[in-house]
């Protein structure tokens, strides 16, 4: 579900700003989470305990959209999904100091051989190396710091109020960049639009959850 998400971002970069982008796509996965809500758990499960957990988790996610939108936007689909699927070693690498969990030494050896993966694509120092592939190397660092704070917010947070919260956050940071200059919305951008916002909304739901 990210990936179909990213592919559809990725469309929609050709054609709108980075900011429009983040913003309806975000607006987007309103229509799954609030039928769900509604329908489903109540407006109660939205209430926050933890707000400052909260507005973190949502600048990084802030953070994590608008660099791996920005990715999209200036490289192949295949190069950012392989080096920002990189984003568990960060999840693990954190896990230990900040959440106090044990790594075992596979997970470790994991860890290692997916550097060397990360390694091997971006190629520091190469002649051919160009700066604009730490962006996604910077989405994963990003998300993998959300996860973990995810994983401590659901102490005292129901997923779907962290998703709701994160969403608004998302939405209104992309909004803020209208004045800057929107493009109009046609059918087949709506099109897109809905299709990236569903993905995402399932994706970060079952991230979450998981």
């Amino acid at each position: 579900l990210l990936t179909v998400s990213d592919a559809a971002s990725k469309v929609l970069t050709q054609s709108y700003p980075i900011g429009q982008v983040i913003c309806l796509r975000q607006a987007a996965t309103l229509l799954v989470i609030v039928p769900y809500i509604v329908l489903v758990t109540g407006w109660g499960a939205v209430r926050v305990v933890n707000w400052r957990g909260q507005g973190l988790r949502g600048l990084l996610f802030v953070a994590g959209a608008g660099l791996m939108v920005s990715s999209l936007s200036l490289l192949p689909l295949t190069t950012v999904i392989a080096i920002v699927f990189t984003s568990p070693i960060f999840v693990a690498l954190l896990s230990a100091p900040l959440l106090g969990e044990i790594v075992g030494v596979r997970r470790w050896i994991a860890v290692i051989i997916g550097f060397v993966g990360v390694i091997v694509i971006v190629q520091p120092g190469a002649t051919g190396f160009a700066w604009v592939l730490l962006l996604p190397l910077c989405t994963a660092l990003a998300n993998g710091t959300r996860d973990i704070v995810t994983r401590r917010l659901l102490r005292t947070e129901s997923a779907v109020s962290i998703l709701f919260c994160s969403t608004l956050i998302v939405m209104f940071a992309g909004f803020s960049t209208l004045p800057f200059g929107w493009n109009a919305v046609d059918a087949r951008g709506m099109l897109w639009f809905v299709s990236a916002g569903l993905a995402n909304a399932g994706a970060h739901f079952f991230v979450i959850e998981a």
